[in-house]
């Protein structure tokens, strides 16, 4: 069983604050990333690469959630007012400890499985579409084939979050991740699970579980 994960979380700990200009096309805008791809946004929610070689489209329509009966232990984060309901008999978890500079503050494994997620947290706001184009920029830093395989927007407990799933290679490992994304006035969390990609359709159930454990606390 692989239990240290932390080649594959590397690419978390560098939040990068990519920057996109837009300007208006027709009924159309065009972003442009900081890598220097431009993605030409519909204002019926689709999008897709300018670049018609590598392009592709996704519907955004939201999807509503609401946290497993048997999440029934709630985590609370420190870096402002939100928690997860965590199922306590399948993932255990642990927080950074105080002074640790590590940007994650919440880290779960499976249990005596190889499944794991944590939690990035910060007391900064972007748009979904920026936290999108940061994640994505920062997964290919260490997955330079990375993939975005799905993504929609979701409503978990009440609150917007945006989804990504990705697939890509980090030192010869094919890892899956699958993330809620979330921003407000008073910050942004990155929530991801991920496991290895053979092992994704047997996990994802259980993922999509812990991951729907998210709130905002008042």
């Amino acid at each position: 069983m692989i239990t240290n994960f932390k080649n594959y979380k590397t690419y978390f700990f560098a939040l990068s604050f990519s920057l996109m200009s837009f300007y208006e096309v027709a009924a159309q805008q065009v972003a442009v990333t900081e890598n220097g791809e431009e993605v030409i946004l519909y204002e019926d929610g689709t999008w897709k690469y300018k670049d018609t070689k590598s392009s592709w489209t996704t519907s955004l329509d939201t999807v509503i959630r609401t946290k497993p009966a048997k999440s029934a232990f709630l985590v609370k984060g420190s870096r402002f007012p939100y928690g997860v309901w965590v199922n306590a008999k399948e993932w255990k978890f642990k927080k950074t400890e105080t002074g640790n500079e590590s940007p994650s503050e919440l880290s779960f494994q499976l249990i005596g499985e190889e499944a794991h997620a944590l939690i990035i947290a910060e007391r900064l706001h972007f748009s979904l579409n920026e936290l999108r184009e940061i994640a994505v920029a920062n997964a290919t830093k260490a997955a330079p084939d990375i993939q975005v395989v799905h993504e929609d927007i979701r409503k978990i407990n009440g609150v917007t979050v945006r989804c990504l799933q990705m697939n890509g290679t980090v030192r010869g490992l094919k890892i899956t991740y699958l993330g809620y994304y979330y921003s407000t006035e008073k910050g942004t969390v990155q929530f991801i699970t991920f496991t290895g990609q053979n092992l994704f359709k047997e996990y994802k159930q259980r993922m999509e579980a812990l991951l729907d454990g998210f709130v905002i606390l008042e």
